[in-house]
């Protein structure tokens, strides 16, 4: 069964959509807004400062007439080449959802 058939035995009214939101090759960094990066201790944040693809493709989604309640994220490869760089990752992802 799919998603929107269970919920639709569940009663649910609630519109099912989705929305491609992606840019290949891309690092968390492009992604997380710059309070991330300090809740996370990164001294000096990655440049550009404030994602750019948060500002852009994920920040309208999040307030307004466009918000979503729910996402599938699917990113990390290139985040995760080390040791040090997948702990990082491990909070960094985290506050970027929490954002």
């Amino acid at each position: 069964k799919s998603l929107s058939d269970r919920l639709a035995a569940r009663g649910s009214v609630v519109p099912l959509g989705l929305v491609s939101n992606n840019w290949g090759g891309t690092k968390l960094e492009m992604w997380a807004p710059a309070t991330v990066f300090d809740e996370c201790g990164v001294s000096p944040p990655p440049q550009p400062l404030g994602g750019p693809m948060w500002n852009a493709m994920i920040l309208p989604y999040a307030a307004g007439p466009m918000a979503l309640s729910g996402f599938v994220w699917y990113q990390g490869e290139a985040d995760t080449a080390t040791t040090a760089t997948a702990a990082l990752y491990r909070c960094t992802f985290r506050k970027m959802i929490g954002a």
